[in-house]
């Protein structure tokens, strides 16, 4: 492991994140649950109900920005498909107005109940991607993939649909706190898609190295589980409640400046706490969200 400090500068780099993502999203979008086999004979229906980590190293993150950057093609939505958004309006709330969210239901931190915290609320919102497999395949191959996506995705529309997503921000002596609350994605392709074969696509894809590879491939319930990105030895796995969740180390860069954040899934509900308090502190905030 590298010195912390440029662990954290990659942290909270947005294009390092984004870089992650594009390792691991097509992975994480397909997790899910089938709610219901006979639901129609046309389409299934997958959404997580669990979550787990998949152990990323700083040596990881390099491969895949190396990778990236030295692949042929690019990787541009419009090229891979044709992507249709309806719903997802941002809106200020209160903590009042969000309890008759009919989607999500919203738990509070007891511990915070003498601070009004201020809200905004995303509302639902559906994503439709088409396919155009030829185009996905060109980008895959551009990166040194042998095993492409089948043939006949080609124009089959994936649909997400995310629920309302509620965030609260808190302030305690001048350090915020910011709760995120929302269901796990519900994920709808058609019943003749063979997803194990896109998964095992996406799994080989030679920008993924291949220490995380073979846990993606150890992966028997990806279709049931939502599987998250965990740093190694910057993480730990936590106990909220019964819940099982992964927090991150103090990660500020000092002593008096603490940052830290957890993330966990309950009865249906992913719950992300985060601020700039030490581990401890926030812990407790988050074992008192109920």
């Amino acid at each position: 492991m590298k010195n912390k400090g440029e662990f954290i500068y990659m942290l909270k780099n947005k294009k390092t994140i984004a870089l992650i993502c594009t390792a691991i999203l097509a992975v994480a979008i397909i997790n899910g649950q089938t709610v219901n086999a006979a639901i129609s004979k046309t389409l299934s229906i997958f959404r997580a109900q669990d979550l787990k980590g998949v152990t990323v190293t700083l040596d990881d993150i390099q491969q895949i920005q190396s990778k990236l950057s030295t692949g042929q093609g690019e990787i541009n939505l419009e090229k891979m498909g044709n992507i249709k958004v309806q719903g997802g309006q941002k809106k200020v709330s209160s903590k009042e107005d969000v309890k008759n969210i009919t989607d999500v239901t919203v738990a509070f931190p007891s511990v915070l109940d003498g601070v009004v915290p201020s809200v905004n609320v995303v509302e639902p919102t559906a994503i439709e991607f088409t396919l155009n497999v030829e185009n996905v395949n060109e980008i895959m191959k551009s990166y040194g993939a042998t095993k492409l996506l089948p043939a006949n995705i080609d124009g089959k529309t994936f649909k997400i649909n995310f629920a309302s997503q509620v965030t609260m921000n808190y302030s305690i002596n001048n350090k915020p706190i910011t709760i995120m609350e929302t269901k796990s994605p519900e994920i709808t392709v058609p019943d003749d898609v063979d997803i194990d074969a896109v998964y095992d696509a996406v799994v080989e894809m030679p920008i993924i190295p291949q220490r995380l590879q073979s846990q993606l491939k150890s992966m028997k319930d990806w279709k049931s589980t939502l599987y998250i990105p965990v740093i190694e030895s910057e993480m730990i796995e936590v106990n909220i409640n019964g819940a099982k969740g992964y927090m991150s180390k103090d990660y500020g860069d000092s002593e008096e400046n603490s940052e830290s954040a957890v993330i966990w899934y309950d009865k249906g509900i992913i719950y992300v706490v985060s601020g700039e308090v030490d581990s401890e502190e926030l812990l407790k905030i988050a074992k008192s969200v109920k």
